[in-house]
């Protein structure tokens, strides 16, 4: 019988990434003042862990008030939380500091729908829009808040009911929880209003 069954491929991606993620605990303990936090709230957004993702923002952003990457994931870390007063916030902050990002824009527009502001959600998506016209998600989720615009309600009043985002999981690129994709998000941080190509 002696040895054991090799590790699964869904087992060995888990155990890669806490290592991933240990490894860059380390590295931020030892460098508190660097950018690395970024990396760590990635992996811990990837990993579904936001109160974490959110710490380890907290703690870079002292030392690195700047890191728009830093607030953009902090704010797809309270999002996830379900903190979404608090992502409003912070997503405010980005555009504040880079009002030409598109990916904060797009994710302050769905805050705001979320938050059932539809009109300043509607300004932020087409900004997000303008910014990055290949940006299927924010086309998407504008044409659908352009569509519920027009509905009424049976008495013949306008609804004020909040935008249901609940429907736009089919559209969305990102998974399907309440987060963002951190990934994605970071690599459209990088190149917030570009095409990819450098």
């Amino acid at each position: 019988m002696g040895r054991p069954l090799p590790a699964t491929g869904a087992r060995m991606s888990t155990l890669s990434r806490d290592q991933q993620i240990l490894e860059l605990r380390r590295r931020f303990e030892r460098e508190p003042r660097s950018s690395v936090f970024v990396e760590l709230a990635e992996a811990l957004l990837g990993a579904g862990r936001p109160d974490e993702a959110a710490d380890a923002c907290h703690k870079g952003l002292l030392s690195n008030p700047g890191n728009l990457r830093g607030h953009l994931l902090l704010a797809s870390a309270y999002r996830e939380q379900g903190r979404y007063h608090d992502a409003r916030n912070e997503l405010a902050r980005v555009v504040r500091m880079d009002g030409r990002h598109a990916p904060a824009r797009r994710l302050l527009g769905e805050v705001l729908l979320t938050l059932g502001e539809e009109d300043k959600a509607a300004v932020e998506l087409q900004a997000a829009l303008d910014l990055a016209p290949d940006d299927g998600v924010a086309r998407d989720l504008l044409r659908r808040l352009q569509g519920a615009a027009g509905a009424y309600d049976d008495d013949g009043t306008n609804s004020t009911r909040p935008f249901d985002l609940g429907s736009l999981h089919a559209v969305r690129v990102a998974r399907p929880s309440e987060g963002i994709d951190a990934a994605a998000l970071s690599a459209q941080a990088k190149d917030p209003g570009g095409d990819g190509d450098d």
